[in-house]
């Protein structure tokens, strides 16, 4: 394999890991927010909003 090749498949793997990455930390933000938001609706949020 020509040395031009393994650098393009280099360049190739780690675009694809980082965006991956990327993607995979948004989504787990997205999900921290939706749960932390969930947790407040089960847990009364009623309550907080009358004591403000």
């Amino acid at each position: 394999m020509s040395e031009v090749l393994k650098l393009k498949r280099a360049t190739y793997h780690l675009w694809t890991f980082t965006i991956s990455k990327l993607i995979s930390s948004f989504g787990a933000q997205v999900y921290a927010f939706a749960v932390s938001f969930y947790i407040l609706q089960l847990t009364g949020l009623r309550q907080a909003l009358q004591q403000t």
